[in-house]
Parts: C-alpha cells; structure tokens; sequence
C-alpha cells in the first residue's frame, strides 16, 4: 500500500510536531488542544516534509505517531531509587485531666 514512501522522512517529520517554533496565535492554541487538530497538523507535516505528498499516506503516519505518543504517557522510568519505606505515623502522646507528659 505505502511501497516507495520514505518512512524515515516522514517520521522524522512528525516528530518535528513535539515543538520548537514561534508562538501560535490564541485561536490556533485553543484548536492545537484537540486531538483532531494535534493529527491534522502533524499529516501536513508529514504531507510536505516526509509524506511524498500523498494525503493518505501523510494521514496514516500522523495517526500512528499521535498514537506512540499518547501511549508513551504511560511509560515511567524509575531513577534507580529504592521506593520510601511507609513509615509508621507517631501517635501523640494522650493528654488526661491533671496528667500528661
């Protein structure tokens, strides 16, 4: 289906969606926050960039890329540190009429 496509390209064009450019117009940020956008923009990245100017191709890339990269959020890398031990909560000492520590 996709024979001859560049898929290096155009990978690497999609990462350039992950940012680095100017500020966006507040209409285009508002938009920017839907996940049909997020993709729309990606495909024309890829469309023009690594995609071979084939829309169906570009779309397909752009989708499978918005897909890694939300189920990246799922992925947590530990430092290597050892989990904090549940310590036991210290009880205050009780107070009686006329007795206390």
């Amino acid at each position: 289906m996709f024979e001859g496509q560049n898929h290096v390209h155009a990978f690497a064009t999609a990462v350039g969606t992950l940012g680095g450019f100017q500020a966006q117009p507040e209409w285009f940020a508002d938009a920017a926050q839907t996940p049909v956008w997020q993709i729309l923009m990606a495909a024309v990245l890829v469309y023009q960039g690594g995609g071979g100017l084939d829309v169906t191709y570009s779309l397909v890339v752009a989708v499978l890329f918005f897909l890694l990269v939300e189920m990246s959020k799922y992925i947590k890398f530990s430092k290597g540190e050892e989990p904090a031990s549940e310590e036991k909560e210290i009880e205050s000492p009780e107070f009686y009429s006329n007795y206390g520590y």
